[in-house]
């Protein structure tokens, strides 16, 4: 071998196999185990992101500095960030959970907020626009909606590793997400 590998890249690219690897076996394993287990494990491996990803965990903590500034302490600060990494792992999982949902699931799991407004929009023949922030779950807010029979659509920025974009279209396509 002429060449060797950078080891940022190298370790990029392992990184990248133990993700994949990661939501494919959740992907088989989430439809099987009870909610409750499901919410667990997504609160531990949250926290364990949170505590592994120090150039994310510092952005979040910068970011909240920026909002709450001295109103919260350190230990508030660092709190709701790993809240914030808890959420995050559970729309996750919850994602990967979409295509096994039962009507009972949905409805018991999910509620939208200001479903009214949109009920009130589609009986007078007019659209909605529904929006969610950058890590919330937008890809279940339009296959609900498309379980409750409504034409939802979502836009999102595809993944930038390959493989993950493939097998991220794979969960779409099983969940019938448009």
């Amino acid at each position: 071998c002429d060449k060797i590998m950078p080891m940022t890249k190298l370790f990029k690219l392992i990184g990248g196999l133990i993700f994949r690897g990661l939501m494919e076996m959740l992907y088989f394993t989430l439809p099987r185990i009870s909610w409750k287990f499901m919410y667990a494990s997504a609160d531990v491996l949250g926290v364990a992101f949170y505590r592994v990803w120090p150039k994310h965990r510092n952005i979040t903590l910068k970011n909240l500095n920026l909002i709450f500034g001295k109103e919260k302490s350190a230990q508030e600060l660092e709190n709701i960030a790993i809240q914030n990494y808890k959420n995050m792992m559970r729309g996750v999982f919850e994602s990967l959970r979409a295509p096994f949902f039962t009507d009972e699931e949905i409805k018991e799991h999910f509620t939208i907020e200001g479903e009214s407004h949109l009920k009130d929009a589609l009986a007078k023949s007019k659209g909605a626009i529904c929006y969610s922030g950058h890590w919330g779950s937008f890809s279940l807010l339009a296959y609900i909606l498309q379980r409750k029979g409504v034409d939802a659509h979502f836009v999102l920025r595809a993944p930038h590793d390959p493989q993950f974009r493939k097998f991220h279209s794979k969960v779409l396509n099983d969940s019938h997400a448009k």
